[in-house]
C-alpha cells in the first residue's frame, strides 16, 4: 500500500511539474520595462544608530512601507540603503519614517 502512494504522489509532482504556460512570455515586457524605470536606490545619512539593533529597527519599518523593495540599514557608516518603486513612494516618506523612529536623517 505504501509503495501505491508513493507512486500516486510522484506521479502526481511529475505532472503538475509538466504543466505548460499557454500565455505569450512576451506579454509581460512593457509592464516588466515600466517597473524597472520605476525603481530608484538612494542612500541616505542617518545619525543616531549606534548598533546592530538599531538597524533592524531602520529596516523593519521601511520594509513595512508599500513600495520598498528592499533596504540595508548600517550604523557605523551611519547610512541606509533603501531601493524602491518611485511610483508608490518617496525621498520624503523614507526620510520621515526613519526620523519617527528617533533616528535623523541629515542631508
Amino acid at each position: 500500500m505504501k509503495k501505491y502512494f508513493i507512486l500516486i504522489l510522484f506521479s502526481t509532482v511529475l505532472i503538475s511539474c509538466n504543466q505548460t504556460n499557454t500565455g505569450n512570455a512576451t506579454d509581460n515586457k512593457p509592464a516588466v520595462s515600466a517597473a524597472i524605470e520605476n525603481m530608484k536606490t538612494i542612500e541616505l545619512n542617518v545619525t543616531g544608530m549606534t548598533c546592530t539593533g538599531c538597524e533592524n529597527t531602520i529596516e523593519t519599518a521601511l520594509s513595512k512601507i508599500d513600495g520598498v523593495v528592499s533596504s540595508e540599514a548600517i550604523h557605523t557608516k551611519a547610512s541606509a540603503t533603501v531601493s524602491f518603486d518611485s511610483t508608490k513612494v518617496d525621498r520624503v516618506l523614507l526620510t520621515q519614517t526613519i526620523n519617527n523612529l528617533g533616528y535623523q536623517v541629515v542631508e
